[in-house]
């Protein structure tokens, strides 16, 4: 299963605690003992208009400056993404970091620096290295550092984070030096470079970038509202997708036709579920044969979802042979969607999962439809792929996203796009889920 870990996103960085007590005022855009010839000065510019780090009252930052322990924890694990933590009554401001870098496996359980004291550059690589969980460099990697050969300072290196400095022809880390503030300034800014690139934020959680999965190739700018539906924006290199809904017996009775004269392309219809109780019987949606003969009699494209609430692998391979009995002599153009929800009812049979099961029942339902010469898609929303399902067994089928926006802030491949539950379609009382399908079928 892959890592991931509770975090806040937060846009602003302070350099607080123990400089917050000696009088540190809000940041200038300059500071007078920054000259623009320091080769930290765009770091430091940069950080303090962002207001992650501040300067002095008298105007100066002190990039020469020691950085403590309890600073250091605080701007390294807020630059990775993670939530500002409080201290308890009584406890040093910065006591609830370094709890929090323990319990995170960042520092030993045993670890007590003095929080009040400098930290070395050394340190700062560990808690780095640690914090954006960075692999180890290549065993047989040469050292670029003519003092070190460190797992961490090499694993930094190859991140392009900490870089040393060369003294006659002698590229040094200079471990045992202590951090100035300068210096951490170019760290942080290199830090967030790398957070934005190689971690996913969502539902207040922290995700590694999987690398080795498929990435779609859309840009946020290729969409824009018109009318109140999404579509690509003019002059964009995305395709204009198919618009389309997915209903089931909620929608009530449809007009198919006043669908299609208002711009349905295609239709996803639910064609059964299972009930969310211990029990969990099948059930065939009591408008799917009215919705499947209207849809398709008025020649929209057709595809099926059953709704799934599996919980093993012959439980998902009873679905498929249930949607495969219901769609049996209908022209299915579209896929067949395995469609798991996790339900968070008291009495609900998915309120614990076991992720690797649900996938494996994903699988199990796929492999049957495709058998069957049906084309198979699974649905997931962003939290289920980025923190949840094992999206590389998962990856050989179409994906069919469920996020409901306007731009597109989802990294990996996907065929059809639910952008919104709250649509207004002709021939459709009340709200319905909208989609875009960007794959010919």
């Amino acid at each position: 299963m892959k890592k991931w870990i509770p975090i806040m996103i937060a846009a602003v960085f302070l350099m607080t605690g123990a400089t917050a007590q000696r009088g540190v005022s809000a940041a200038p855009p300059k500071f007078h003992d920054v000259g623009a010839e320091d080769w930290f000065a765009p770091y430091v510019l940069r950080l303090s208009g962002r207001g992650v780090v501040s300067g002095y009252e008298d105007g100066s930052f002190r990039p020469n400056g020691s950085v403590t322990w309890g600073e250091a924890l605080k701007l390294v694990l807020r630059s990775a993404g993670f939530a500002e933590q409080g201290a308890a009554a009584g406890a040093h401001w910065a006591s609830g970091y370094l709890d929090y870098a323990r319990r995170c496996g960042y520092l030993p359980e045993d670890a007590a620096p003095n929080l009040d004291e400098p930290l070395t550059r050394a340190a700062l690589a560990r808690l780095c290295a640690a914090a954006l969980e960075l692999p180890e460099a290549g065993t047989d990697m040469e050292s670029p550092f003519a003092d070190t050969a460190e797992p961490e300072a090499l694993a930094l290196w190859e991140a392009g984070l900490m870089e040393g400095s060369v003294t006659d022809g002698l590229r040094l880390f200079g471990g045992g030096s202590l951090l100035r503030r300068g210096e951490i300034c170019a760290v942080l800014s290199r830090v967030q470079e790398y957070v934005d690139g190689h971690f996913v934020f969502v539902s207040g959680f922290r995700a590694p970038v999987d690398f080795s999965l498929r990435f779609h190739s859309y840009e946020p700018s290729d969409f824009t509202l018109r009318d109140g539906r999404l579509a690509c924006a003019e002059g964009g290199e995305t395709p204009s997708p198919r618009f389309g809904v997915d209903v089931s017996y909620y929608q009530g009775d449809i007009d198919w036709q006043a669908a299609k004269r208002d711009g349905v392309d295609f239709a996803i219809i639910r064609c059964g579920y299972r009930g969310y109780g211990s029990a969990g019987r099948l059930h065939e949606d009591v408008k799917f044969r009215q919705n499947i003969e209207g849809a398709l009699a008025a020649g929209l494209d057709v595809g099926i979802y059953f709704f799934s609430q599996a919980m093993s692998v012959p439980e998902a391979l009873e679905e498929a042979e249930y949607t495969l009995s219901l769609i049996e002599g209908y022209d299915i153009r579209f896929p067949v969607v395995f469609d798991w929800e996790r339900m968070n009812y008291s009495d609900s049979r998915t309120r614990s999962p076991d992720w690797d099961t649900v996938s494996d029942c994903a699988l199990a339902f796929c492999g049957a439809v495709e058998q069957a010469g049906y084309r198979p898609m699974v649905y997931f929303n962003k939290h289920m792929s980025y923190l949840q399902l094992d999206m590389h067994k998962l990856q050989q089928y179409d994906g069919w996203l469920a996020m409901y926006q306007n731009h597109l802030d989802y990294i990996y491949d996907f065929q059809m796009w639910q952008y919104s539950s709250k649509g207004a379609v002709g021939g459709i009382a009340g709200p319905v889920d909208v989609n875009l399908c960007f794959a010919d079928y």
